[in-house]
């Protein structure tokens, strides 16, 4: 087996063993976490001062858990159907303004979310 290969199946199952501990702490935190009734959700969860829905905190503690964040990442976030299209592209502008030609710059050619990584949640 190639060398590569070996790092990224290793690499997999230290994920997946990790996801299922973290999966296993939800499960043991979740019956001692108050309750209430939400609008939207028929049960919201109480974690650190805020009301969640029990698939919401699962992915919270996944990325708290799991999510590595590098000092050059940058993270924008908008509500669903504000403007991320047309933000994403802003970033990617400013960032790279010094990289392109104004005329052959890649925004004219392909769309944003094409040209910057997306974490959708």
């Amino acid at each position: 087996m190639e060398p590569f290969l070996t790092l990224t199946i290793e690499r997999e199952l230290q994920l997946h063993e990790g996801y299922q501990k973290t999966c296993k702490n939800f499960n043991g935190m979740l019956p001692t976490l108050p309750r209430g009734k939400g609008w939207w959700f028929d049960q919201l969860l109480q974690y650190n001062c805020f009301w969640l829905s029990s698939y919401s905190l699962r992915g919270c503690l996944l990325i708290n858990d799991h999510f590595k964040p590098r000092p050059t990442d940058i993270i924008v976030s908008t509500s669903p159907k504000c403007g991320m299209t047309w933000l994403t592209a802003l970033v990617f502008a400013i960032i790279n303004r010094n990289s392109y030609d104004f005329t052959n710059h890649p925004l004219h050619k392909a769309n944003s979310q094409d040209l910057a990584l997306c974490l959708d949640g």
